[in-house]
């Protein structure tokens, strides 16, 4: 597990250094563009590709997959825990080929379901180029998966300002990043619409990093606050009904 984290670490490095500062995402855009068949963007087009391990992705078109998520209805930013998900997070190595295949298979099926699982994919990733799997083929897949995520969520900033906020659409977005940069976290709070991640002292002497939740914060309000808010207009309009 250890060699795992080693990898993937050098893999949020990698992306993020790659990754061009594009700004927090503009929903209402990205939301009119995944819905249009005839758009470059178009959202099953995107994600069939994404599925397939596609190497070729754009900044641009990791950006429309991952916050274009939001407006499908699928899309849960608690993300899907069950038996076959706990399980591989309590997964160290296998210890015979056909128990590591198993899991992978396991892996891809929540993936179908949950497609932007970090901690699947890794864990997918790490069976798959283990030197008892060797698939290079699928190590590969996951890992262009795991470094779409990562392009989609660096691109919008550094994270340590609510202005250069990371935008997730996942609360466990937040925690495997930490977890990734080798930080631990020393409290939380919420500041409108950021979760505000204090750390611990670390090698890189950041204090704080910010992630932007609002969009799971109106999903909360939309599932627990009595739906979502209707403008000014559409309540003018129930009311002279």
């Amino acid at each position: 597990m250890k060699k795992m984290i080693s990898l993937l670490f050098c893999i949020l490095l990698s992306f993020a250094a790659m990754a061009q500062q594009m700004g927090a995402p503009k929903y209402d855009d990205i939301k009119k563009v995944v819905s249009d068949p005839k758009s470059a963007f178009y959202y099953p087009e995107l994600l069939q590709r994404y599925q397939q391990g596609d190497s070729t992705f754009t900044i641009d078109e990791c950006r429309h997959l991952y916050f274009g998520y939001v407006f499908q209805p699928e899309w849960n930013p608690y993300g899907l825990r069950n038996s076959e998900t706990k399980y591989l997070m309590q997964l160290s190595m296998p210890d015979n080929l056909d128990t590591a295949l198993a899991a992978i298979a396991k892996a891809e099926n929540i993936l179908k379901n949950d497609p932007f699982n970090i901690d699947v994919l890794m864990i997918a990733f790490y069976l798959a180029s283990s030197d008892l799997v060797n698939n290079r083929e699928k190590a590969e897949s996951f890992n262009n998966r795991i470094g779409i995520v990562l392009n989609a969520i660096s691109s919008c900033g550094s994270g340590q300002s609510p202005e250069d906020a990371f935008y997730v659409i996942s609360i466990s977005h937040e925690y495997t990043i930490l977890s990734l940069l080798g930080f631990q976290l020393k409290s939380q709070s919420l500041s409108g619409g950021c979760d505000v991640m204090e750390l611990q002292e670390n090698d890189y002497d950041i204090e704080k990093l910010y992630f932007n939740v609002s969009k799971i914060l109106e999903k909360e309000s939309e599932l627990f606050g009595g739906g979502p808010k209707k403008s000014k207009k559409e309540k003018n309009q129930k009311s002279n009904k």
